[in-house]
């Protein structure tokens, strides 16, 4: 029965180190330098939901450090059912901590599949409302939960990304 206990912790340990290795990963694959005075947090596969009604979309990954959101854009564009085109990769949009007013998380689609995370900017930003899709399987409640710290300052400093 032991083995029957510890099973599932050694499990969660193996997932958690695999998210901290893709977040390494995708880090480390970043079109634009991190800041040397900033703690990466996560990296997660994510598309943004651009524009008033949301229906234009850009592929990517959503970057969260404990001094800014970043979304970089990493796709293939152009090309016909797969072939052709070219990848394209460069920052879409970053937005410091400073201007986040709320982050909010919804759940969308059938069983709660599609998880949003909305970032409400303060009032005196040009764009007031950025919505990002989480992919990968992440809840986008319990992500923003993990995130939610950064925005109120409460982050104990962690190793810096480089």
């Amino acid at each position: 029965t032991r083995i029957a206990e510890v099973e599932p912790m050694v499990q969660g340990l193996h997932q958690r180190v695999a998210a901290i290795e893709e977040t390494l990963r995708r880090a480390s694959e970043a079109s634009f330098a991190f800041r040397p005075d900033e703690a990466l947090l996560v990296s997660v596969a994510a598309e943004w939901r651009k524009g008033p009604t949301g229906r234009d979309t850009l592929d990517g990954v959503l970057h969260v450090t404990d001094a800014r959101l970043i979304m970089e854009q990493r796709q293939k564009e152009g090309g016909f059912l797969g072939f052709g085109g070219h990848k394209v990769q460069q920052l879409a949009w970053e937005i410091p901590w400073s201007e986040v007013e709320t982050l909010a998380a919804e759940e969308r689609g059938l069983f709660g599949g599609v998880d949003l995370v909305h970032v409400q900017r303060k009032s005196d930003t040009p764009e007031t409302r950025t919505t990002v899709e989480i992919k990968g399987g992440i809840d986008a409640h319990p992500f923003v939960a993990q995130i939610r710290p950064a925005l109120e300052g409460s982050l104990s400093r962690v190793k810096r990304v480089r």
